[in-house]
């Protein structure tokens, strides 16, 4: 074995140089200066290393494994007693010897320039790399792919090039977990990588020992017994192409259905008109100014809702009204999804830096002119210098308040920082950390009220909403000026504005809203307004609660022959490609929406409304689903008679039809190789010569009489034929 290790590593180290070269060129660019765009990010390394890394693991397997796979060179090595396990695992050993040492040396060197350089520039520690190395490490599947893409036997090269689709497949999850960044994703990343690497080295080994592709036959061929890793791998690439041609169908599908003119779509929202305080069901249509080149939002019908009336949402009785529009209270994230030194700093309005989230509960501060530098460590117990992490960590991320409070800096106003336990505002003159609330907090949102006012602040904590004003130094609410559509932001406004918090009410959440998640929350002067939806707005349903801790709900129905949102039931090409989709997604589909129903999840009966609305679109996508399914199982019948299975592989793989679809009669042709054929001596139908035993009647099969010596796998426990004298 070593001396093929070396024999690997003797012809193929020249290529090392070269990978060497690549690897440090990307390091290079997204290496960030002074003058640079952005800061190193564990997200650009990695999607450098996605581009490169699989294309040099390919690359470095079909130069090794092509020179060996020559007629030539095949029949010196098998002459010198040399077998495919021992020439494959030569080469995989030494083929992943030179692809990890040209991509760990640049990478440890960037590593290493990034702990030299520090927090100072920009937001980096060498753990940021761990990502980009593990990616690499998946990467390395296309390697033995490529091997194995060689010495298949194939009829054409759309199957040759079967073994590359699941690698490739296999990457794709890969990089959108190790793309967000964050040692803990990393860390699932290699532990789930190991056995996809393993795997995909596995079914290589079986192809590169057998140089054949048939499935498992353990009563017609006692040599293929077990080999069910290659025929496994090959129906899941087949099915991974048919998936993807089916979702590009419906895509491409979707988008020539689509009209190429700005149409206008009317939708229905819940909306309290403030002189009234009643509540409405309106319709509202967007529309396209072309003379001030933006849009504008119009009510174009609406009625007064009621307990139990059946609302018409397009009725003539809301136009020329002005009303307020309910707003959304979101739970907080408790933790980010990735490790804030691999992000870059984001800004801030009302804030002199660039801040940057450490999930360790840090904010880091970055000036951006003259020159970028760490400048301060805000902690949720002030701002701390520069130079080390210090202060009480921040209970989770503390600038998720942009996604809860983006009302007020879309008007140019400075929103706050907020955690799980309090809210921060940070002051400009002079620059301080100032603490308004100390409190849990479950959920936040703005909730706008009367024309020209403000927005209040509401939060949930625990089974309780909790109101309050944001009012200046004097304790006024006439800081707020709206922002008016179409204008620049005026930053202005935040310089020396300095906001606090008053608490104005409180509210008990009811028994029956404990466990949801979200709420959808209208103003009143005396009253909270929280509305639960049904699916498809069928059944709405508004709690009125009053600061003694009472309540009142009433529910209505909304006319579906008014509906705006009502689904438009056609003929499309939309529904001719989704009746293509193999059973198997519509198995998953079905079982996922029977979980949500019986675990009382929302939204639970979507999948039924949409087939309800739509008789046509279901039965045109129904009708095309049985046409495949029957196409699929003729050309299945015609592949395996060409291919001589026998007639329970032939019903084996019909029975697979309805879940994979196309892809079944495609994993035939992938897997079963066009061999000779004669007729068995008892049975009289023709089977293949590789077998021992007649797949038809079981009779064992008459073998010709060896001519020679056989070189075989030491593995397969053959006898060899002897020499004839």
């Amino acid at each position: 074995m070593k001396p093929l290790v070396w024999k690997e590593l003797r012809e193929n180290l020249r290529w090392l140089p070269l990978g060497l070269l690549v690897i440090t060129v990307i390091c290079l660019s997204v290496w960030s200066n002074r003058n640079g765009s952005g800061p190193l990010m564990a997200t650009g390394l990695v999607t450098h290393l996605a581009i490169v890394t699989p294309l040099l693991a390919f690359a470095l397997g079909i130069v090794q494994a092509y020179r060996d796979l020559q007629p030539a060179a095949s029949a010196y090595l098998s002459h010198r007693g040399v077998t495919a396990s021992d020439l494959y695992g030569a080469k995989l050993g030494a083929g992943f010897v030179i692809y990890i040492v040209s991509i760990v040396i640049p990478v440890l060197g960037l590593a290493c320039c990034i702990g030299f350089q520090g927090m100072w520039q920009f937001p980096m520690r060498p753990a940021q790399v761990v990502p980009g190395l593990v990616f690499s490490l998946v990467a390395f599947a296309m390697h033995p792919a490529a091997m194995l893409m060689l010495a298949r036997n194939a009829s054409w090269w759309g199957t040759r090039v079967f073994p590359l689709v699941p690698a490739a497949a296999m990457l794709v999850p890969f990089y959108a977990w190790l793309y967000q960044g964050g040692l803990p994703g990393a860390g699932w990343c290699f532990l789930f990588a190991l056995p996809a690497l393993g795997w995909t080295i596995l079914v290589a080994r079986q192809g590169w020992r057998e140089l054949a592709t048939d499935p498992p036959a353990s009563t017609v061929n006692t040599r293929l017994r077990g080999r069910w890793l290659l025929p496994a791998y090959m129906v899941f690439g087949a099915s991974i192409c048919y998936f993807t041609a089916v979702a590009f169908s419906v895509l491409i599908a979707d988008l020539v259905s689509q009209s190429q003119i700005f149409v206008p779509a009317p939708w229905m929202k819940l909306v309290v008109e403030p002189n009234s305080e009643e509540i409405w069901l309106v319709s509202q249509l967007q529309q396209y100014e072309a003379r001030l080149g933006n849009y504008s939002v119009d009510v174009i019908g609406g009625q007064i809702v009621s307990d139990s009336a059946v609302v018409d949402a397009m009725a003539s009785d809301a136009k020329g009204r002005e009303f307020t529009d309910f707003g959304s209270v979101a739970p907080l994230r408790p933790t980010y999804t990735g490790d804030g030194f691999f992000m870059p700093p984001v800004g801030a309005i009302g804030m002199p830096w660039r801040l940057s989230y450490d999930t360790r509960g840090y904010l880091l501060g970055y000036e951006q002119y003259p020159q970028i530098r760490w400048v301060n460590v805000i902690s949720a117990d002030g701002i701390h210098p520069a130079g080390e992490l210090s202060g009480e960590p921040f209970k989770g991320n503390p600038l998720t308040g942009w996604e809860h409070f983006s009302r007020l800096a879309i008007a140019g106003y400075p929103h706050p920082l907020m955690d799980l336990e309090g809210i921060w505002f940070v002051d400009n003159n002079p620059i301080a950390l100032r603490r308004v609330l100390d409190m849990k907090i479950d959920a936040a949102g703005l909730i706008a009220t009367n024309k020209n006012q403000p927005p209040r602040v509401v939060l949930r904590s625990g089974n309780q909403l909790q109101e309050y004003r944001l009012v200046d130094e004097s304790g006024s609410e006439n800081w707020y000026i709206p922002q008016v559509p179409g204008t620049a932001i005026d930053r202005s406004r935040s310089m020396n504005l300095r906001l606090d918090l008053e608490l104005v009410r409180k509210f008990d959440i009811p028994n029956e809203l404990q466990n949801e998640k979200s709420f959808s929350i209208g103003w009143m002067p005396q009253n909270l307004l929280v509305a639960i939806t049904g699916p498809r707005w069928h059944e709405p349903v508004v709690y009125r609660l009053n600061s003694d801790g009472t309540h009142t709900s009433f529910a209505f129905t909304v006319d579906p022959n008014s509906n705006p949102l009502k689904v438009q039931d056609k003929l499309s090409l939309t529904s001719v490609t989704v009746g293509s989709i193999p059973g198997a997604i519509f198995v998953m589909i079905v079982a996922v929406s029977a979980w949500m129903y019986l675990t009382n999840q929302p939204n639970a009966l979507d999948l039924l409304n949409d087939v309800a609305e739509r008789p046509m679109g279901t039965t045109v996508a129904v009708a095309i689903f049985i046409a495949v399914t029957l196409l699929a199982w003729w050309l299945i019948r015609r592949a395996a008679q060409l291919r001589g299975l026998s007639r329970n592989q032939m019903w084996l793989w019909t029975l697979s039809v309805p879940l994979l679809g196309m892809a079944s009669p495609l994993a035939i042709i992938a897997i079963y190789p066009l061999v000779y054929r004669e007729p068995c001596h008892r049975c009289q139908t023709p089977c293949r010569v590789d077998f021992l035993v007649c797949e038809h009647c079981g009779t064992d099969l008459q073998q010709p009489s060896g001519q020679g010596i056989e070189i075989l796998d030491r593995d397969q426990r053959i006898l060899v034929s002897p020499a004839s004298p």
